[in-house]
């Protein structure tokens, strides 16, 4: 039987960016984010804002390039950047709670860029090694027709948002 979408909650580390940080500057600053636990239904309300994300769980609130700082997530984020159209993409995850957010590249009927979130029914723990991690996304990616971006293969990874970015949730 499915989970009831409203008894799911999620963790991630999240950090406001202000409206003037460039990409790069975000990219060089790995301090400042905050461990934030929400309902999944929630997810959207920070995701419209210029923020940066990760659902990795960092230590100390700092990013480090090791995954070995990661202790657990307990979704999953998959980055789509090219070659698989946003409802292509919602059409093949119908069945599953999930959402989707498009990006600061997104150009609708051009090239279609966005995020999905899956939340887990286990977590990941930090025992997941990197290759396993990777194999992992290809398989979810393979499973549903999705051209994935290697960035989302990287569990210590974080992402943006921007804030006329459009959610889209499944459940």
């Amino acid at each position: 039987m499915k989970k009831d979408v409203r008894d799911i909650n999620c963790r991630l580390m999240y950090r406001l960016d202000g409206d003037n940080a460039t990409k790069e500057d975000k990219a060089k600053n790995v301090f400042g984010f905050k461990n934030v636990e929400c309902e999944f239904l929630e997810l959207g309300d920070y995701l419209e804002n210029n923020c940066s994300y990760s659902a990795g769980l960092y230590t100390n609130g700092k990013r480090n390039n090791s995954e070995t700082d990661i202790s657990s997530q307990d979704m999953i984020i998959l980055d789509v950047d090219n070659g698989t159209k946003l409802v292509d993409a919602i059409t093949n995850l119908s069945e599953y709670h999930c959402l989707f957010h498009t990006t600061r590249n997104h150009k609708p009927e051009v090239k279609d860029k966005f995020r999905i979130f899956i939340p887990l029914a286990q977590p990941i723990g930090e025992d997941l090694d990197k290759v396993v991690f990777k194999e992992m996304m290809l398989e979810i990616g393979k499973h549903f027709s999705l051209v994935l971006d290697e960035s989302c293969f990287d569990k210590s990874r974080f992402f943006e948002s921007v804030s006329f970015t459009k959610i889209y949730y499944m459940y």
